[in-house]
């Protein structure tokens, strides 16, 4: 009887393993790294396994996280960022004492050294929302926030930070900084105003604060207001700050339309 070509009995193909062998190659680094002290190699190490390890069907356990990803309101995370050993260990011990700050610190950090700015936010105040005692996580959000271009949310934050607490001029500067982003800049004058006069002593105050202040009154088609901002800085340490460059910034902004050289004001009368 004459077989047919598909009739014959075909040879077994072996197994292919070649996805396996990278991952074995880089689990020998991941100990190396270890071992040699480089946790940011381990990381990087890890987090090439894990991503190799999704690429051929493996998955990555969430059964532990997921009482923390319900209560922080967070997606999710994938197996590369779980390679960080701050992300993973800060999950870890919120699963075992949902408020503990150092851990949060540790968890949201980790997301921003990967990258995950949004999500380190959406964890601060998620943490937040379910522990007291929290406005610096609320503060720590405002930032990342205020870096992603999310002013109207960093002006959300910020209004209820100083509702509870508004004697502090941190929460009134950053509340300031978005609103003049969005262009609401009478109300963004008066937080930086409450921001230097909350300071007991205005040396303290950073001359950044004036400057900005000044730029918003200028925007404001205001520049006599604007200089008489940075003289009133001047004003506080003239020995010191009585320089030609805080002299040119005067004279630029006179020069936009003040009728006679503007006075400095006391820091209360700004």
């Amino acid at each position: 009887m004459k077989l047919n070509e598909e009739d014959r009995p075909g040879i077994p193909s072996k197994p292919d393993r070649t996805p396996l062998v990278p991952v074995v190659l880089v689990i020998a680094v991941v100990g190396a790294a270890a071992l040699a002290g480089f946790p940011e190699l381990r990381d990087y190490a890890k987090g090439l396994v894990f991503s190799m390890g999704e690429a051929i069907g493996l998955t990555v356990s969430h059964a532990e996280y997921s009482a923390v990803y319900e209560r922080m309101g967070l997606p999710r995370l994938s197996a590369k960022v779980l390679a960080s050993s701050k992300v993973s260990s800060g999950l870890a011990r919120l699963a075992r004492e949902p408020c503990d700050k150092a851990a949060i610190f540790t968890f949201g950090e980790g997301l921003l050294a990967a990258h995950e700015e949004r999500t380190a936010a959406e964890a601060y105040l998620g943490f937040a929302g379910a522990c007291p005692n929290s406005e610096g996580e609320q503060n720590r959000a405002a930032q990342i926030l205020f870096q992603l271009g999310d002013s109207e949310h960093v002006i959300a934050i910020a209004d209820g930070l100083i509702a509870k607490n508004p004697a502090v001029a941190n929460y009134r500067y950053l509340r300031g900084r978005a609103l003049a982003n969005v262009k609401r800049y009478a109300e963004a004058v008066d937080d930086y105003k409450s921001t230097i006069q909350l300071y007991n002593n205005p040396r303290d105050v950073g001359q950044w604060v004036f400057v900005e202040m000044a730029n918003i009154y200028a925007a404001m088609g205001r520049p006599c207001d604007a200089a008489v901002t940075i003289l009133t800085w001047v004003a506080i340490d003239a020995s010191v700050r009585n320089t030609l460059q805080t002299r040119k910034m005067v004279e630029e902004y006179s020069a936009k339309g003040c009728a006679q050289r503007p006075a400095p004001t006391d820091v209360k009368k700004l």
